[in-house]
């Protein structure tokens, strides 16, 4: 059962030779085995939750949905806010890492490190508070999105973000990445939904974030302690800075790299809340959050326009984007041809006509069919969408609508499905690229791979330039590593030419911080570290994320000399044996 595989596990764990240049950097920042018992006998001292320093649970935790493996010091499961509370208090007191983790989806690596975790999403999963006149829910950090949107259906009310992994990613995790999906187009992203948070502060401070005008700010500027701190660096670092935000943030709706400090400028009001959405859990700890809520579209239709190459598809997205549309999302030739050999998913593919290179997901919505049928014919009737794709597929119906939506939804569990020891990997899969650039740019990555003779499989939001890339790579070989970087350098170069986002969904993480320098420049760059030292002046949260990070080849959860366990099986797996089948 699961505690013999997690031992087994744990022990494999213990016996494999780190990379070189990973193992110097864990070593420095375990604690001592002194050190380690006293921080664990605090945090069983003083908190009433689960405190979990044996291998298993050192190894379920050491991974996400990553490519990243970093074992952690330990896990905290809390019980409430104040074990949550109790838990940064010790850790401020050891001066001891400590990460914050809800539904471990990230891509990127966030919630993986050499930290003490701590889980809220077993029991921080209250909504605490509806107000449907005002059309607002505060909610703990490890509510999971759908389960909220459950809630709010019978008020015809809805959170918006819409990431693959709704029914698993814990809307505090949505909240710290500044996730979007689908709908973005329309609803922006999580920043743009929140309203006030209260947070957890690195000496273990509670403070509400929120909206503060001009005389409460200077109330707040003029505190001595931590928070007083913080509003007078962010209020410093954006009067002394506004010209370069202005000027070196990226000019798309995507981007989500960095810290927000273009929340700041052009008369916004002054909200801390904005600048901890998408900080990764590096400046503090969310207990919970207030976001905005929209009335869910009573009419909505699906629009499946094919093409028979994919740059014609890419070349349409502009034009698509002109008529209004909720939702524009790319899925390609390879994701049909893995759905039609799944069993399971083959049945949700009955719309598709012939065998295209690319089909372009147009949603509309609004509050009646006209509205929508207005929106949809006048992309039907465009020259420049109509000459380009094949056929149209029109579903209105909500029951093949949700099929649809479930294959789209699906595509990153499809793309693991590959056979063979090349896999789908995400690392130059999140960029934001202004749409008017796609049709040159995602060729462009294309070439590159094809030089280093590498595979690519596409997917994602086309409507706001964020195609998932995913090159089919074996990180088990040294070729695998060193094409791993080749291609994220030269990609990330292709990426400043075209003006985006190096991170426009899935965050920076541990994949792509190292290149925040470059993309931000100095001046910015400094900014960002002035900001994270003003939040947390010992290093403790969520360190190595955003600012001063590792290279990205560190703490891969593969690499050169992985272990190649060979099993004796009766029947026959196929070439790769049975651990390639699985």
């Amino acid at each position: 059962g699961l505690p013999h595989d997690a031992q087994a596990r744990a022990g494999c764990l213990a016996k494999r030779p780190l990379p070189q240049q990973q193992a110097g950097r864990l070593a420095a920042a375990a604690p001592d085995a002194a050190a380690q018992a006293a921080l664990e006998a605090d945090l069983r001292r003083e908190l009433r939750g689960e405190v979990r320093f044996d291998a298993r649970a050192r190894t379920l935790y050491a991974t996400d949905a990553s490519p990243y493996e970093i074992e952690p010091i330990g896990v905290v499961v809390p019980l409430d806010r104040d074990d949550v509370v109790a838990a940064v208090r010790v850790c401020a007191r050891h001066r001891t890492p400590l990460l914050p983790r809800g539904g471990g989806t990230s891509l990127a690596g966030q919630t993986v490190g050499r930290a003490v975790i701590i889980d809220v999403s077993k029991h921080l999963t209250r909504i605490l508070d509806v107000d449907e006149a005002a059309g607002t829910a505060t909610v703990e950090p490890g509510v999971i999105r759908d389960a909220l949107n459950d809630r709010l259906a019978a008020a015809g009310l809805q959170f918006t973000p819409d990431v693959s992994t709704t029914n698993r990613a814990a809307i505090g995790g949505m909240v710290a990445n500044n996730s979007a999906g689908t709908r973005s187009i329309k609803y922006g992203k999580s920043v743009d939904q929140v309203i006030a948070m209260t947070c957890v502060l690195a000496d273990g401070s509670i403070v509400r974030f929120e909206e503060t005008d001009s005389e409460a700010l200077d109330a707040k500027c003029a505190q001595d302690d931590l928070e007083g701190g913080i509003y007078r660096t962010v209020r410093g670092v954006v009067e002394a800075h506004e010209d370069e935000i202005v000027a070196r943030y990226p000019k798309v709706m995507r981007r989500v790299g960095g810290y927000n400090l273009d929340e700041f400028v052009g008369g916004r009001p002054f909200n801390l809340a904005k600048l901890v959405s998408g900080s990764e859990g590096t400046l503090a700890l969310i207990l919970d959050v207030t976001v905005q809520l929209h009335p869910v579209p009573a009419t909505r239709m699906l629009a499946m326009l094919h093409f028979s190459d994919l740059r014609t598809a890419l070349e349409s997205v502009p034009a698509i984007n002109r008529h209004g549309p909720s939702a524009v999302e790319l899925m390609d030739r390879g994701l049909f041809e893995l759905g039609q050999r799944n069993p399971a998913l083959r049945r949700l593919l009955g719309w598709l006509e012939g065998m295209p290179e690319a089909v372009l997901m147009v949603e509309f919505d609004g509050a009646s069919e006209d509205e929508v049928r207005r929106g949809l014919e006048a992309m039907r009737a465009d020259p420049a969408v109509e000459s380009r794709c094949y056929h149209v597929h029109e579903a209105w119906s909500p029951a093949e609508q949700k099929e649809i939506l479930q294959f789209r939804k699906d595509g990153l569990g499809i793309y693991a499905t590959v056979e063979g020891r090349h896999k789908p990997t995400p690392f130059i899969e999140d960029p934001a690229i202004p749409p008017e650039h796609l049709a040159e740019y995602i060729p462009a990555v294309q070439a590159i791979c094809r030089e280093l003779g590498v595979e690519t499989v596409f997917y994602g939001h086309a409507s706001v330039g964020v195609i998932h890339t995913r090159p089919l790579l074996d990180l088990k070989t040294a070729e695998g590593l060193q094409q791993y970087q080749e291609i994220a350098d030269r990609t990330f170069e292709l990426v400043r030419r075209f003006g985006g986002s190096w991170s426009g969904e899935h965050g920076d993480g541990l994949i792509r911080s190292q290149k925040n320098r470059e993309l931000f420049g100095d001046t910015l760059y400094e900014a960002f570290r002035k900001v994270k030292g003003a939040f947390d002046p010992d290093g403790i949260m969520n360190p190595g994320k955003i600012v001063d990070a590792p290279p990205m080849t560190d703490s891969l959860r593969y690499g050169d000399g992985y272990p190649a366990v060979e099993l004796d099986t009766v029947f026959d797996f196929g070439p790769d044996g049975f651990l390639g089948a699985v």
